[in-house]
């Protein structure tokens, strides 16, 4: 995906080993799972936490899964997230609310199977 095209604004400027939604530049993106795992991450100030991650085929960018997203992958691929490896998904940008603001650019995961 980011290898085809360059990013703009602040990814092009701070990128990252991350998926952002500004990545996606409005569009819709397929993506088969390579692998998920729970991985320690820093937060803001140095604690750690683990969450869930997804590495996929088609970028070497991984995407920290959060539980809407989980949500929305449980009824297209199942409720065992180890069977979701060869998987595809859709993933879209949007805005969201988060961290306390309204208007945060995130991703999210189409209803539909690809």
């Amino acid at each position: 995906m980011a290898a085809t095209k360059p990013l703009h604004g602040k990814e092009l400027m701070f990128p990252s080993d991350y998926l952002s939604a500004v990545e996606f530049d409005g569009r819709d993106v397929t993506l088969t799972i390579k692998t998920i795992e729970k991985q320690d991450l820093v937060k803001v100030g140095g604690s750690k936490e683990r969450k869930w991650v997804i590495q996929f085929e088609e970028t070497p960018k991984k995407w920290v899964l959060n539980t809407t997203n989980a949500g929305l992958i449980v009824p297209i691929h199942g409720n065992q997230a180890t069977k979701w490896v060869g998987k595809k998904i859709t993933l879209f940008p949007t805005i969201c609310e988060a961290f306390g603001d309204p208007e945060t650019p995130c991703i999210r995961v189409r209803k539909e199977a690809p």
